[in-house]
């Protein structure tokens, strides 16, 4: 099972540790830094009462040691604001929030005290952009304890897993929809929410929407514009790089009327058999990742009739069965909204697509359909060579 980087605490507890263990533990838990599989580490956690740091340190533990974090973790205590492991559970499935592993702490009395634990697609190495990603969580979910936003934290383990271990991962596409739709539609209360959101947390806004974008960064770049972005000066990320845009002095909410001008001349059909993964998506062949279908739709939304395509695949794959519907419905509507008012560019093929590597594909799906009679496209298949020798 994929393997997760923590700190881990050496020793099996059965009740809370006492304020010399906790001592002992936050002075020398950044000393055993391990890669272990995800079912292990909930198996340790949830049930044998390991206490984790979901980061590794360069150094004692403490915030400006954090090297990077991939889990992101919410207790719930229910002192204050009061919600039932099984109202959390449903609220996640809701929002399209995959789970992780979830568990009972030692103080818990039946379940009344819990930790859901999430996994970010890649580690995290931009303590700012951890910032944004926890206070999202934090809006979903305000009955959370706001220490969590500390990512060099340690965890006490609990004396039961209550979920299944869950490989699927978050994404930043995934948390801000999320954010959308948890703001309902699109009302006076939503728009003020969104505001205020972008206010505390010094986001650009445009048309009401988050000003966020996928590009391609080469490693190292310093980008001119104030941005937050996830990449250090390794070769640890590839170019495609989430950025979210920032204003230094306040959030501003800039109105921009987009251009209706689509793409034309592209029909569905050539969409259906020009594009491996949409006919996947749309067959029901198999189930698509997140990021897939949001890299499907940011190229669809600049066809003529290409959002209205997209909307009757979703309605078609419900409607057939709404008991084992693989998708959140509501939130793919939500999307559609979001990225109508800031629109995306469409996203590279080799960024989200798994046919990249053995289709005849250009830049984006776009620039692939749009190959006319006596028109060159440079194709981005790779040819692999080996030297004479």
């Amino acid at each position: 099972m994929n393997p997760v980087k923590v700190s881990l605490d050496a020793k099996k507890r059965t009740v809370k540790p006492n304020d010399r263990d906790i001592k002992t533990i936050s002075s020398t838990i950044h000393k055993n830094p391990v890669e272990i599989p995800l079912d292990t580490l909930a198996d340790c956690a949830g049930n044998k009462g390991f206490t984790f740091a979901p980061a590794i340190f360069n150094g004692n533990r403490r915030a400006a040691n954090v090297s990077e974090i991939q889990l992101i973790c919410l207790d719930f205590d229910n002192k204050d604001l009061k919600i039932s492991f099984d109202e959390a559970l449903d609220r996640s499935e809701k929002l399209d929030l995959p789970i992780a592993f979830a568990y009972e702490t030692f103080s818990s009395i039946n379940r009344s005290k819990f930790r859901i634990v999430y996994r970010y697609f890649e580690p995290i190495v931009n303590q700012n952009f951890y910032k944004i990603i926890i206070n999202i969580l934090f809006e979903l979910f305000p009955e959370a304890d706001r220490a969590a936003s500390d990512w060099s934290r340690i965890f006490f383990g609990g004396k039961k897993l209550l979920t299944d271990v869950n490989l699927k991962t978050i994404h930043p596409q995934r948390l801000f929809s999320s954010l959308y739709q948890h703001y309902s539609e699109n009302t006076k209360t939503k728009v003020k929410n969104i505001e205020k959101f972008a206010l505390s947390n010094n986001i650009e806004l445009i048309n009401n929407t988050f000003h966020t974008d996928i590009i391609n960064i080469k490693t190292g770049t310093t980008l001119d514009e104030p941005v937050i972005y996830n990449k250090d000066n390794s070769n640890l990320f590839p170019d495609e790089t989430f950025i979210i845009y920032q204003n230094n002095s306040k959030a501003i909410n800039k109105k921009i009327q987009f251009s209706d001008t689509k793409v034309n001349h592209i029909t569905n059909s050539d969409i259906y058999n020009g594009c491996s993964l949409l006919r996947d998506f749309k067959d029901g062949k198999r189930w698509l990742y997140y990021p897939e279908i949001w890299g499907i739709l940011t190229n669809l939304i600049h066809i003529k009739g290409g959002k209205k395509y997209f909307k009757s695949i979703i309605d078609s794959l419900y409607n057939s069965n709404k008991s084992i519907y693989p998708y959140n419905y509501e939130k793919w509507y939500s999307n559609i909204k979001q990225i109508t008012n800031c629109p995306y560019a469409p996203q590279r093929c080799e960024n989200f697509c798994p046919y990249s590597d053995s289709c005849n594909h250009s830049k984006n799906i776009i620039t692939t359909l749009k190959t006319h009679k006596n028109k060159i496209t440079v194709l981005y298949n790779k040819i692999n060579y080996i030297s004479k020798e």
